[in-house]
């Protein structure tokens, strides 16, 4: 009896990492990983913690891996982003058949908090109405509160 096995020549690799994103609170993101002549068992990690090897994350419900598995998409999606959410992510593919294990770029999810209202803007330094004369310099600060990261007003 002969036994034929497959080997392909080349090793699971990524095709596709994921790169740092910057959202608004409550918005969605995705952060691709995509992996070429896949073996091993696939996983996120969040702040080194790891989220589970399947694609339907049991115990995060906002989280999920989506994208074709055929093609070795294993991209992480985070619905209605909330602080929490505001991580270093990584994609790992264990090791197999030899293979070794793979470690993507992490990748940072920054969440941003615009202020909530106009309450939440305080003028300060200044009476009002303020009053200018034209041509003269005026200084006017404010600060914005519950943002972030911390807002610099403009006028």
């Amino acid at each position: 009896m002969v036994l034929f096995t497959h080997r392909s020549d080349t090793a699971q690799q990524f095709t596709e990492q994921p790169k740092p994103v910057t959202a608004v609170l409550g918005q969605n993101v995705t952060l691709k990983c995509t992996i070429k002549d896949l073996r091993g068992a696939v996983q996120w990690t969040q702040d080194g913690f790891g989220l589970g090897t399947s694609r339907s994350l049991l115990g995060y419900d906002r989280y999920s891996i989506i994208g074709s598995a055929e093609k070795g998409e294993w991209h992480l999606n985070i619905r209605t982003l909330l602080l929490s959410d505001d991580a270093e992510y990584q994609c790992q593919v264990g090791a197999a058949e030899g293979e070794p294990l793979l470690l993507s770029s992490k990748a940072s999810v920054t969440v941003r908090v615009p202020p909530k209202n106009n309450d939440d803007m305080v003028s300060i330094d200044r009476p009002s109405p303020i009053t200018a004369t034209a041509g003269e310099p005026i200084r006017i600060s404010c600060m914005a509160r519950f943002s972030k990261p911390a807002s610099t007003p403009t006028v």
